[in-house]
């Protein structure tokens, strides 16, 4: 999930960015909070926590709430741009203490919850960001993916689709609903999805690799190569996308390039044990079994560990015991008259 949370942390990032969390709320006059202020809102996130920590304890703003709550809301979305989602959590909350008419705390809330995997709070989070505001987008695509992770793909279409029909042009929408739909194991949709996304963000690498995989579940390896060309070519440390390629060369039985793919892949993350077995059987489909029978003992001690090895060392014994035997057996086919 990865990819879907991050594309929606980005997103809410940069439409929060833009406006002011506080409408009609002045900053303060003097010159150097106003440059805390700049930087308390502005983009980097281990400036921004530290202004706006300065903010929260200065003297001037104890009795300003809403001030306050600006700045909590802000180190906030900082702290969850850093991926410290139990800070944000808490820096959110009290800025929905102090100005709880706000949805853009609630939406900040929603997706730092969806992070911890609490969808039960990212949900309500969610419903009242929507509450205020019913026709947040945001807010319907947070929810959306709480749907989705909850395995309830159809009432997150629905919040999709809502979605775009206040923002047409929402490649993320897009996105999302595709993977909604290729959840549900309709791949015709989510194709169209993916492509409907690429046309709005054209190289965007996590759509080629989503539509990618829809293409493969569908059948259809030749596309499927060309889309996970096409991630690769954007993001080439995705070790999924050179695995994934891998599998498709493979059921199109061009086990040499699958074996490329498999390598990079698991240069990239040597702990991939689904890399080792799928090329441990593209190696004995060419017949290259002493690779074949070590990329099998890896796969097995990292799925199963000391276990696997217990196993490993079966199989060789038996994979020896039945060489010696087919050899006995050739020698008494040699002497007979």
């Amino acid at each position: 999930m990865n990819r879907a949370v991050l594309r929606l942390l980005w997103v809410f990032m940069a439409l929060t960015a833009a406006s002011n969390f506080l409408s009609g709320q002045a900053p303060p006059e003097n010159r150097m909070q106003q440059e805390k202020w700049g930087q308390c809102k502005g983009g980097d996130p281990a400036q921004a926590i530290t202004a706006c920590s300065e903010l929260i304890g200065a003297g001037t703003m104890t009795d300003d709430a809403l001030n306050k709550a600006e700045a909590f809301y802000s180190r906030g979305r900082a702290y969850a741009h850093k991926r410290d989602y139990d800070r944000a959590i808490q820096d959110y909350t009290q800025a929905a203490r102090l100005k709880p008419g706000d949805p853009n705390v609630f939406d900040g809330l929603g997706l730092a919850y969806w992070h911890k995997g609490d969808y039960d709070r990212a949900g309500e989070n969610y419903d009242q960001a929507l509450r205020l505001r019913p026709l947040d987008d945001i807010a319907l695509v947070g929810r959306g993916l709480v749907y989705w992770a909850e395995g309830s793909h159809d009432r997150a279409i629905q919040d999709y689709d809502q979605a775009l029909s206040l923002k047409p042009n929402s490649a993320d929408a897009f996105y999302d609903r595709g993977l909604a739909y290729e959840s549900k194991g309709d791949h015709t949709r989510a194709i169209e999805d993916y492509s409907h996304a690429l046309r709005l963000k054209p190289s965007d690498a996590d759509s080629f690799y989503q539509r990618g995989l829809a293409y493969r579940q569908g059948g259809d390896f030749e596309n499927a190569i060309q889309d996970y060309s096409q991630a690769l070519r954007l993001n080439p440390h995705n070790f999924a996308a050179f695995y994934n390629r891998g599998l498709a060369y493979s059921q199109e039985g061009d086990f040499d390039r699958a074996i490329q793919d498999y390598d990079q892949a698991l240069l990239i993350n040597p702990k991939f044990a689904l890399g080792y077995r799928d090329r441990s059987i593209a190696c004995a489909r060419k017949g290259a079994y002493r690779r074949a029978i070590a990329d099998w003992g890896r796969w097995l001690w990292l799925r199963h560990g000391p276990l696997g090895i217990s196993i490993r060392l079966f199989i060789l014994i038996l994979a020896i015991g039945l060489g010696v035997a087919l050899k006995r057996f050739g020698r008494r086919a040699e002497v007979r008259p």
